[in-house]
């Protein structure tokens, strides 16, 4: 296996055409063109969807306004305050007060109902 690779290797580098070793620029190319598409392939398939998702919820967290239903840290609660850094929660006789960044979602109020 290791054989096949280094002559697979040694056939891209242009060595199997009867000319000397290849140059730095054109290995360098080569290269590029090897993990070029590759990086890519990642951009638009990881990098630019979470990056789309993470503005949409920085989007939702700060237009929060009191009266809304959100899922914050896995807790249901609707908004009482809003401030710079926290939220305050009111989940049944409860209020908590938790930082923005652990809101996850709000939730629809046509979804509440059954």
């Amino acid at each position: 296996m290791e054989n096949l690779i280094s002559d697979a290797w040694f056939a891209m580098a242009g060595g199997g055409q009867g000319g000397g070793p290849a140059s730095g620029k054109d290995a360098l190319i080569q290269m590029l063109c090897m993990f070029g598409p590759l990086f890519a392939i990642m951009y638009v398939l990881i990098l630019r969807p979470q990056s789309q998702q993470r503005k949409k919820l920085e989007a939702m967290v700060s237009a929060l306004k009191p009266g809304d239903k959100v899922i914050a840290a896995g807790i249901l609660g609707t908004v009482v305050t809003v401030k710079d850094k926290s939220v305050t929660l009111r989940s049944g006789d409860s209020k908590l007060e938790v930082s923005k960044a652990a809101v996850e979602a709000m939730v629809d109020e046509g979804a509440d109902k059954d």
